[in-house]
């Protein structure tokens, strides 16, 4: 790891009971359980992990959702995303509330959501991540790429909030480009309809290269 462990990592390590909040659009929804798991085989007893995914939504939802979804859980730590919805065009939704967020506003609604958190917690640690790169795929109803033609604007705006807030992020979007080059056309089978990791993809792809980025181990714990 390049970043220095997390606080989330070093609470675990002295014994101490964590709660962390997964907050963000299906691909978070997806990967709590999994993640949880995961967890718990490291750590049994000592973390809750709470699943406030929300599939199909962006960061307008989520900034009316915030209270019922991450405040009342009074989250030790809060792993947020909602950059790869913000970036669709929602034509299977019009005049839906989340349909056209800019990159900016994706921003702002993004520094919303983190300073209304740390308005009522200031002690939460904040985690921010960039998901995946889209495809648009044959037979696949998802428009992955063409849906979202301005994605890496978004996910720069991820990776803008969280240097200015002095917020930790995990970076998956170069992680799974990196696994991309690695596997070539095998890649495909791990996000077949260009926008979702299976199953599968998660738990043996995305899970350990987010314990890994937080710095959780059977090692060091």
């Amino acid at each position: 790891m390049t970043q220095k462990s997390s606080r989330f990592s070093e609470n675990l390590s002295n014994g101490e009971k964590q709660t962390l909040v997964i907050f963000g659009t299906s691909l978070s929804y997806h990967l709590a359980p999994l993640l949880r798991s995961a967890l718990q085989s490291r750590v049994d007893g000592l973390v809750s992990v709470v699943n406030s995914g929300m599939a199909g939504n962006a960061s307008r939802t989520a900034l009316a959702q915030l209270e019922e979804k991450v405040l009342k859980h009074n989250p030790d730590t809060l792993l947020m995303e909602w950059a790869i919805n913000d970036a669709h065009d929602y034509q299977h939704d019009p005049g839906g509330v989340d349909q056209g967020i800019s990159p900016q506003e994706s921003r702002e609604n993004l520094v919303a959501l983190v300073s209304r958190v740390q308005s009522v917690f200031p002690e939460t640690e904040i985690i921010l991540w960039t998901t995946n790169s889209t495809d648009d795929v044959i037979g696949s109803p998802m428009r992955g790429r063409s849906a979202r033609p301005e994605l890496e604007s978004y996910y720069q705006g991820v990776r803008d909030v969280a240097s200015a807030r002095g917020l930790r992020l995990i970076d998956g979007e170069k992680f799974w480009n990196s696994t991309r080059e690695k596997m070539g056309d095998e890649f495909r089978t791990l996000i077949p309809d260009g926008v979702h990791p299976t199953p599968k993809a998660l738990r043996e792809y995305l899970v350990p290269f987010l314990l890994d980025e937080l710095g959780v181990s059977a090692q060091t714990l």
